[in-house]
């Protein structure tokens, strides 16, 4: 199990400093089983919270998103 979290916060998005970005916390996770030798499955969940977040001015990061799959090694 791995989880990450990432703190952001207020960022100022020109030089004068008078429009800015908010403060946000991103929390994702990632889980991985090995089921045979060769093969591991996993289920990722980003931004855990559903936030808002603002990556540049008026861009926003998408919202919750779940991956699963597998990793095939020879």
């Amino acid at each position: 199990i791995n989880i990450t979290g990432k703190y952001m916060s207020e960022r100022f998005t020109n030089s004068s400093n008078s429009d800015f970005l908010n403060e946000a916390i991103l929390l994702d996770s990632k889980i991985s089983k090995k089921v045979l030798k060769s093969l591991d499955l996993f289920l990722a969940v980003n931004n855990i919270l559903d936030e808002d977040i603002e990556k540049e001015s008026r861009y926003f990061k998408q919202g919750r998103t779940v991956t699963a799959g597998f990793k095939f090694s020879l």
